[in-house]
């Protein structure tokens, strides 16, 4: 599952949702601090990670922000042994997918250029069409 969340708001409405689920146990989740992506991250302090993190069996988190992302789900409750860092997208998301059971389900939250990255890598592994269509 592939979800955009930029900011607080998306973040904890999208972090809602999949706990109707009882999700998300395997995730991976991707920032970076582009001019398009925006400079500032002292909002993830603002995002519910907290609610999460009960939940969580691993967590890989990627981009330029990486360490930044792993030190606030440190903060929320999720162990440092549950946490894999790895700044390259790709890389990330190879990792993140040997984690995940027959039958499970990844749970990408990313930002606006990460997620456009993993998206284009996921389409060239063909798990995708070319455009934003079901």
């Amino acid at each position: 599952m592939l979800a955009f969340a930029k900011n607080p708001t998306s973040y904890n409405t999208t972090l809602r949702a999949l706990a109707t689920e009882d999700e998300p146990k395997q995730l991976l989740i991707a920032a970076s601090n582009t001019l398009v992506d925006g400079e500032d991250f002292g909002w993830l302090w603002d995002v519910d990670f907290e609610s999460m993190a009960p939940k969580v069996d691993r967590v890989v988190v990627s981009g330029t922000r990486a360490d930044e992302l792993a030190n606030r789900l440190h903060y929320a409750g999720v162990p440092m042994s549950k946490l894999d860092v790895v700044e390259d997208r790709r890389a990330a998301l190879d990792e993140a997918l040997t984690r995940i059971l027959p039958g499970g389900r990844l749970v990408v939250l990313s930002g606006y250029t990460p997620l456009i990255e993993l998206r284009n890598d996921m389409r060239r592994r063909g798990w995708t069409g070319r455009y934003w269509a079901v």
